[in-house]
């Protein structure tokens, strides 16, 4: 990953895109994108088993990924990374910043394997 340059941004996507989601706020930006970094890091790889399983009976495990926009590439915001991140919101100016989130699920089998 490079200091410099595209950081944040995915620069692939197609004239017709899935969805964007634009956030308001009434707080300087470099704040929000300081907080939006940090919550994606806590919730990096979190299992949340118990709350699926309570809900649906079933053995359930959903695990959350998150990355950030580099280029043409996507980085899992471990945190190697989310230093990295503020260091570049803190130097310069973002207007856009471009992540991937993956939503990983396994339901347990009768056998006892659901991966």
């Amino acid at each position: 990953m490079t200091r410099e340059g595209s950081l944040g941004i995915y620069n692939g996507f197609p004239e017709r895109y899935h969805y964007a989601y634009l956030i308001e706020a009434y707080a300087p930006i470099k704040d929000v994108q300081r907080a939006i970094a940090n919550a994606l890091h806590e919730v990096n790889g979190r299992s949340v088993r118990d709350y699926w399983s309570r809900r649906l009976g079933a053995d359930i495990d959903v695990i959350f990924e998150f990355g950030v926009a580099e280029d043409l590439t996507f980085h899992y915001i471990d945190s190697d990374t989310l230093s990295l991140l503020l260091k570049v919101i803190c130097e310069k100016e973002l207007h856009v910043l471009d992540f991937i989130s993956i939503i990983r699920y396994y339901v347990q089998s009768a056998r006892g394997n659901g991966r």
